[in-house]
């Protein structure tokens, strides 16, 4: 593929990343650089690249994770309208490493991405959203408890630190 004043554009870039004076100037390097290469993704490409991007996140120091956030908030803008058929694929990325991800500020590079996409695909991307489980609270998951004194078997809904889950006519503790 001749890329011609695009190639010429991101050997600028390239050469602003290396000399970026300052974090600033590198989001805005990384973020034209964005702009450039997503002007030649396919749809079909952009499923793959956000995998890599998103596991990349995980492993990579704070501002790379950051560039690498960006870089997908850019490919979602720009190539978005042709991803209709990789909403599913990308919600499924998306939704299997949020869990993983605790820094709160790439959690919500995910969730500005499901945003970006919701507002090209609105209704594929709450169709997909809708076929998820929602993820169960780490602290507790509701179990069936049995009284020993009534033999009545309860769910537990709610959840304080003793995890009382009823009170038993019989006895005076749950």
């Amino acid at each position: 593929m001749n890329l011609g004043s695009a190639e010429e554009e991101l050997r600028c870039l390239r050469d602003e990343l290396t000399t970026a004076p300052d974090p600033e100037a590198l989001f805005q390097a990384s973020s034209k650089m964005a702009r450039v290469v997503s002007e030649y993704f396919s749809p079909e490409q952009a499923t793959d690249f956000i995998e890599a991007t998103v596991e990349g996140m995980l492993s990579a120091s704070p501002s790379c994770a950051m560039a690498a956030g960006l870089w997908i908030k850019i490919i979602l803008k720009e190539c978005g309208d042709a991803m209709l058929g990789q909403v599913p694929a990308i919600l499924n990325i998306i939704y299997s490493h949020v869990p993983t991800i605790q820094e709160g500020s790439l959690r919500q590079f995910l969730l500005e991405a499901v945003s970006i996409l919701a507002h090209h695909h609105l209704e594929a991307v709450i169709s997909s959203l809708l076929r998820k489980r929602l993820p169960m609270d780490r602290q507790h998951v509701p179990s069936l408890r049995w009284c020993q004194h009534c033999s009545q078997a309860k769910l537990c809904g709610s959840c304080s630190q003793s995890c009382f889950l009823f009170s038993c006519s019989r006895s005076a503790e749950p």
